[in-house]
């Protein structure tokens, strides 16, 4: 919530792909989620606690999740 003037946000990182790649992922994400969000410096962030759900779309995707 730091710095999100107390909004919660939900925060993927760790990805080593190209910044179009991330954006398209990202753009996936906020879709499938019907949320916002923005994908910048190899982290995606989501407006709302959504982690359960993004992990489960991720993997769809065919990325590692832990």
């Amino acid at each position: 919530r730091k710095g999100r003037k107390g909004k919660t946000a939900t925060i993927a990182a760790g990805f080593t792909c190209g910044d179009d790649e991330l954006k398209t992922v990202a753009s996936k994400l906020k879709t499938r989620l019907s949320t916002g969000g923005s994908a910048r410096g190899g982290e995606i962030l989501i407006q709302g606690e959504r982690a359960d759900e993004m992990k489960a779309i991720l993997r769809e995707l065919g990325y590692k999740v832990k």
